[in-house]
């Protein structure tokens, strides 16, 4: 979490944290829902904007990021590495 999350039990925390949508509901905690964050951003690499000084150089870890793609996907695994994928080229743009 970040400094200003909420102040909540580990199995709490960890329940909103899988909370993928369609999946698994919301995890309500101090009136709040939360869902898993991977859904905006599976590396929050663009949390290095306007949050430390210049940078030279950034490595962003992103292990469900696919280099190699099967020629016929199955359906979730495509929508997955669209998704994804368009989601960690923003942020590498943004950078």
């Amino acid at each position: 979490g970040t400094v200003d999350s909420p102040d909540t039990d580990l199995a709490t925390a960890v329940a909103a944290s899988a909370a993928v949508p369609i999946l698994f509901e919301p995890v309500e905690i101090h009136g709040k829902r939360y869902v898993d964050g991977g859904i905006s951003s599976g590396t929050h690499a663009d949390f290095v904007l306007g949050h430390c000084e210049p940078l030279d150089l950034v490595i962003i870890s992103a292990p469900m990021a696919s280099l190699d793609k099967r020629e016929h996907p199955r359906f979730y695994e495509g929508v997955f590495d669209r998704f994804g994928g368009a989601a960690l080229d923003a942020e590498i743009e943004a950078i």
